[in-house]
């Protein structure tokens, strides 16, 4: 059974992806897809960007867990180096993406279809997560890059840290 606390981070990422697919909703195709003029992503590169980076870090963690791995639970230690990044994430300045995702990005998309793709990555996940083991839920399962190693409630965190970072870059760049 999902712990309420998953539970209850799972709800409030979802409700900000339908928040921001509302507000994308009042602008164009060609609006979405215009880069900023200092060369950055332009808003619907940032909304793939942000779906393969979900996508990825859920497969990493099915493949983690298809060999049946040692696992740490995760700490109060676990949560402070969370807290350190939540704080170091809120600054302005840029952290590179891993190129697997920078280099992935399309020239062009519409919001319709990527709308549905994170809608539908979203659905996987929570389709995962209702099907996961009860022994996973206190362990940590993924390896982020800056931060290390994540609980599933601490990665759903870092889902929502992370779009609310893009968040402000789309609407700069709007």
């Amino acid at each position: 059974m999902i712990p309420n606390n998953v539970i209850t981070k799972f709800k409030k990422i979802e409700k900000d992806r339908l928040a921001l697919m509302q507000e994308l909703s009042k602008y164009s195709d060609e609006q979405l897809n215009k880069k900023p003029a200092d060369g950055g992503w332009s808003p619907i590169q940032v909304l793939h960007h942000l779906i393969q980076a979900e996508y990825g870090s859920l497969l990493y963690i099915q493949k983690k867990l298809s060999f049946d791995p040692k696992l740490e639970k995760s700490t109060i230690i676990n949560d402070i180096r969370v807290l350190i990044f939540k704080i170091t994430f809120s600054f302005p300045f840029k952290i590179k993406a891993p190129a697997a995702i920078a280099d992935n990005l399309p020239d062009y998309a519409d919001l319709k279809s990527t709308s549905k793709m994170w809608a539908d990555g979203r659905q996987n996940l929570k389709k995962w997560l209702d099907n996961a083991d009860d022994s996973i839920w206190n362990l940590q399962i993924f390896k982020h890059p800056f931060i290390g190693r994540l609980s599933i409630f601490h990665t759903l965190g870092f889902f929502g840290d992370h779009a609310k970072r893009h968040t402000k870059q789309i609407r700069k760049a709007l």
